[in-house]
C-alpha cells in the first residue's frame, strides 16, 4: 500500500549455509528498506511473494532444512520480523510453487507432493488461516504424474489451479486447470 517492492529468492551469500530463503523490501526508488534471511542447514527457496490486507508480508517457498523437502510459509510484518512460519509436508519430498492470499487473508499454496494422492506426484493444494493453522488440504491429478504451477482466488473464494498433468491429455506433458471451494472440495 505504500509502493513499495518486495522480493524473494534464494541466496547463498547470506544465512546460514548453502542456499536460504532471501526476502528483500526496497522502497519506490529502488533503495533497499531491509533484507531477511531464513533458513537452515539444507537447501532453503523462496518461490512467491504476497501481502494481506495489513500489509503483511507472506512468503512461500520449499524447505530441507526441517526434514525432506516441505511446502514452506513464512509471515513477516511490515518491518521485515517474524510473525510466524509453517512447514507442510509428509514423508517424502513437497515442492510449493503456486501463493495467493484470499480475501480474509487465509493463505493458499499449490505445487506438488510426493507424500499424499495417488500419483507421482500429484497436485497438492494447502489451505492456511492468517495465522498459519492448518485449515485443509487437497491433492488432484492421475497416476502418472501432475503439478499445480500457480493459482489464483475468485471473487468467491474459489481457488483455481493451473499446472501440467502426465495422467490425462493428448500425451506427454500437458496443460490443466481446476478449480476447487473455498472448502477444498474439486469442482471441475
Amino acid at each position: 500500500s505504500e509502493d513499495n517492492l518486495i522480493l524473494v529468492g534464494r541466496s547463498n551469500s547470506f544465512g546460514v549455509d548453502n542456499y536460504d530463503v532471501l526476502t528483500v523490501k526496497l522502497d519506490s526508488e529502488g533503495n533497499s528498506l531491509w533484507n531477511v534471511t531464513a533458513g537452515g542447514a539444507e537447501f532453503d527457496y523462496g518461490e512467491g511473494v504476497a501481502v494481506d490486507s495489513s500489509d503483511n508480508i507472506l512468503i512461500n517457498g520449499r524447505t530441507n532444512s526441517f526434514g525432506t523437502y516441505a511446502f514452506w510459509v513464512i509471515k513477516y510484518n511490515s518491518l521485515g520480523e517474524e510473525i510466524w512460519n509453517n512447514v507442510l509436508g509428509g514423508s517424502n519430498h513437497e515442492y510449493g510453487y503456486g501463493f495467493a492470499v484470499d480475501s480474509f487473508d487465509n493463505v493458499i499454496v499449490t505445487g506438488e507432493t510426493y507424500s499424499y494422492g495417488g500419483g507421482v506426484p500429484n497436485v497438492w493444494v494447502v489451505k492456511l488461516d492468517s495465522a498459519g493453522n492448518h485449515l485443509w488440504n487437497t491433492t488432484a491429478g492421475g497416476s502418472s504424474g501432475d503439478v499445480g504451477r500457480d493459482l489464483v482466488v475468485d471473487s468467491e473464494g474459489n481457488i483455481i489451479v493451473t499446472g501440467y498433468t502426465l495422467s490425462f491429455g493428448v500425451s506427454g506433458s500437458d496443460f490443466f486447470t481446476a478449480k476447487f471451494d473455498s472448502e477444498g472440495a474439486l469442482l471441475w
